[in-house]
């Protein structure tokens, strides 16, 4: 009977089973998580305060210049949920700007209009019959400076949100034709790791580690362009231009829609992007501060939130205040979704789980570390040791061996009479010298 109950136990799926196989793993952290509930419940707190006060201090001051010349510009066309996701980023960065904030669209493909509030101008263009929804919009995106008037803009995603005051201080760090941020949605980021997302290959798995060389085969290909592999890509969330931009929006403009019909690339902008920058020699163009797009992936594990620190991709820092947030996998779409719920809390969350783990793994590390120099200072000591072992053995066997030598070739020198005055001689001379 109870050889039956085991034999089942062990070979069929049930609640035992499972939880040895996939719960057991995560109780440490499940434990971890009930013990840190009141300090996650205060920190949450803590950060939601912070935020209203300085959403209630409202927009940072300006100088006439940035008021005059710089606007908010962002692109939205299709489903309804790109409409309704406008709403909230509009909604969330309109208390925190003085500056315009402007929309290009196509309106015919708006399956619900545009609701204007916090929206000073909104810019409608006819974009090609033959493109797709998506299609279309990353062609408004990149051909972006056509359909505006001239000056210093600053082009946002939908999905971007603006969470406290000082965003207008992005305008300060365009020193190139363009300026983007680096694309860290996890803490280490590069082109081949991104490669799966932009190529219709099956490349893309699960890991931090995962990536392959097909986008970067492609860019060769198509433009003769060698990218290397770990150079860290740009995101295209967020992006300055100006009167002198036009040269590289236009570029970006022509690959990404070339792109369009190359059955190996995907829909998307970056690939376009990455050849444009390296085309034009821009790949070391100053880039944006991470605090003007952090991507705060909640799929990411490691993504942090601390009260007095700010965000951080990994518990290892660095940690950065954030002003624009890139929630691509929240549903800002929803009208009830709020940022302090849906996304702060979560994190935080996780974030004291996480940074307990951390530390647990620099302890580990570090104990390790300790042991192994331990080990190799021991083998280094043996290994001294035996050096001079061996070096004394050495020594004492050619004295010996030269001793030998000397007796064997003067033998006279150890007869008793002989040993007997040279004694006598050093003791005599010793006595005169004292």
């Amino acid at each position: 009977m109870w050889f039956a109950v085991l034999l089942y136990l062990v070979l069929f799926d049930n609640a035992a089973v499972e939880f040895l196989r996939r719960d057991l793993a995560a109780l440490p952290d499940a434990m971890n998580r009930i013990a840190h509930e009141r300090k996650s419940r205060a920190n949450i707190r803590r950060v939601a305060a912070a935020r209203r006060a300085l959403v209630a201090a409202g927009p940072a001051s300006v100088t006439a210049e940035i008021q005059n010349r710089c606007r908010w510009v962002f692109v939205v066309c299709g489903p309804e949920m790109h409409t309704e996701t406008l709403r909230t980023a509009v909604r969330h960065l309109g208390p925190l700007t003085s500056l315009e904030i402007w929309v290009v669209t196509d309106s015919t493909r708006n399956v619900r209009p545009i609701d204007p509030e916090g929206i000073h101008q909104v810019v409608d263009v006819a974009t090609p019959d033959h493109f797709d929804d998506h299609q279309a919009s990353i062609w408004l995106k990149t051909g972006i400076h056509s359909h505006l008037p001239v000056g210093e803009w600053c082009y946002l995603d939908t999905d971007i949100i603006a969470v406290r005051p000082g965003v207008e201080e992005i305008f300060e760090h365009r020193k190139g034709p363009v300026a983007f941020a680096s694309d860290l949605t996890i803490s280490v980021n590069q082109v081949d790791r991104f490669s799966p997302w932009a190529m219709n290959c099956d490349c893309t798995g699960h890991g931090d580690t995962h990536s392959c060389s097909h986008l970067r085969e492609q860019i060769s290909e198509r433009f003769g362009i060698e990218v290397p592999g770990d150079w860290v890509h740009w995101n295209g969330g967020v992006f300055l231009f100006g009167p002198d931009s036009a040269e590289f929006l236009d570029m970006w403009n022509a690959r990404a829609i070339a792109s369009f019909d190359w059955p190996e690339w995907r829909t998307r902008d970056q690939g376009a992007l990455i050849a444009t920058a390296w085309t034009l020699s821009q790949q070391d163009c100053p880039r944006l501060p991470a605090e003007f797009n952090f991507i705060a992936d909640l799929g990411n594990g490691d993504l942090c939130l601390d009260p007095q620190l700010g965000w951080a991709l990994h518990p290892a820092g660095p940690w950065h205040q954030a002003r624009l947030m890139h929630l691509y996998t929240s549903r800002l779409e929803d009208p009830e979704w709020e940022l302090g719920r849906d996304v702060e809390a979560p994190v935080i969350r996780q974030t004291l789980v996480r940074a307990n783990r951390w530390r647990r793994f620099e302890l580990r590390q570090k104990a390790k570390s300790e042991y192994e120099d331990a080990l190799q200072g021991a083998a280094q000591g043996r290994q001294r040791f035996g050096l001079a072992l061996r070096n004394a053995f050495w020594s004492i066997e050619g004295n010996l061996g030269l001793l030998w030598l000397r007796i064997r070739r003067q033998p006279n020198r150890l007869r008793i009479s002989r040993l007997k005055a040279g004694l006598g001689r050093r003791i005599g001379a010793k006595e005169r010298s004292a």
